[in-house]
């Protein structure tokens, strides 16, 4: 096997590769949230909405586009 170093990172450089990209990722959703106008607005989880949604009546199974989103899960 050629040792082209530009081809092998070390799990050092991995981490940090990730990192970076992870602040990078972090940044750009900052932006979109601000230009939506929402930076402002506290996210929670993605279950704790769940159950927030069913707590007010709002059912996945009633919407159609969940409807295929659970159909897909099943298959």
């Amino acid at each position: 096997m050629p040792a082209d170093s530009e081809d092998h990172q070390t799990a050092n450089e991995q981490r940090t590769f990730r990192i970076r990209d992870k602040q990078h990722e972090a940044q750009v959703i900052q932006k979109m949230r601000e230009h939506l106008g929402i930076a402002d607005i506290e996210l929670i989880p993605l279950e704790e909405l769940r159950k927030s949604m069913a707590r007010h009546g709002i059912r996945a199974e009633d919407n159609e586009f969940s409807r295929a989103i659970i159909e897909e899960r099943e298959k």
